[in-house]
């Protein structure tokens, strides 16, 4: 039996590759890639494209939670992005809302 988490990433990624307007895009789910010290982080989706010759890379992360989304998973995400240099959009996706103070950091930190 799949993992709850693992449903909301699938319907995620699913949702994206079907908004998806180009050939040059791709939805990858749970896709590895390399930090800016050699090291591999997962993310949950990434959508990797090429628009008029520029790469644009977009990382969500996905929360199943019972409960909304505190503060330290938007910062951890934050950081978790900052330690790559090609990711250029932060989106996080919860199914039960997030905390007051969640917003506000993931506002600060330019994350949708």
């Amino acid at each position: 039996m799949e993992k709850k988490g693992k449903s909301l990433e699938s319907i995620v990624a699913l949702i994206q590759e079907t908004l998806k307007n180009s050939p040059n895009t791709r939805v990858l789910k749970n896709h590895k890639i390399q930090n800016k010290d050699g090291g591999k982080r997962e993310f949950d989706v990434f959508i990797e494209s090429n628009v008029s010759g520029y790469s644009i890379n977009i990382a969500i992360e996905c929360k199943d939670y019972n409960k909304p989304v505190p503060v330290k998973e938007i910062e951890a995400f934050n950081s978790k992005c900052n330690s790559f240099t090609k990711i250029n959009k932060k989106i996080f996706i919860s199914s039960s809302g997030f905390q007051t103070g969640a917003i506000t950091s993931a506002n600060n930190f330019g994350i949708e």
